[in-house]
């Protein structure tokens, strides 16, 4: 198989690979509850061990092809993951000012003044995470 052949084959497992890690984390976890979301378990232990199973089997075939065809793994740099992820939510948390709001209609004064120092604060704990991880 040629280089572009490989690079290609290795990236797409890769996010494969990373969906199914994902899924068997869904259904591992009991109860995945936070301030502005949960995630309901609907999913009868059956149908979970079933689907873990099946995961799993993908995992190990996933793991033959890279075997087979001398695919080397990925390595990421969990600080530059971090990063990206803190770079998103830099992204999300200025669109989420008062100020940008206002292309979805007005926004009460009293929402504004309410609603900056939530964002501020947020945006001030970013930049010292930023900062940590320099």
């Amino acid at each position: 198989m040629d280089e572009n052949h490989r690079r290609a084959l290795r990236s797409n497992l890769l996010v494969v690979e990373r969906d199914l890690h994902y899924i068997r984390s869904q259904l591992e976890s009991y109860v995945n509850k936070s301030a502005s979301y949960f995630t309901r378990n609907d999913i009868g232990p059956e149908t979970k061990r079933k689907v873990l199973t099946m995961t799993k089997t993908m995992l190990d075939e996933i793991e033959q092809i890279m075997d087979k065809f001398n695919l080397e793994s990925k390595e990421e740099s969990a600080r530059r993951n971090i990063r990206g992820a803190l770079s998103e939510i830099w992204t999300i948390l200025e669109e989420t000012r008062p100020e940008k709001l206002k292309a979805y209609g007005s926004i009460s004064e009293r929402d504004r003044e309410l609603l900056t120092p939530h964002i501020q604060r947020l945006q001030r704990i970013l930049d010292d995470v930023f900062e940590v991880l320099r």
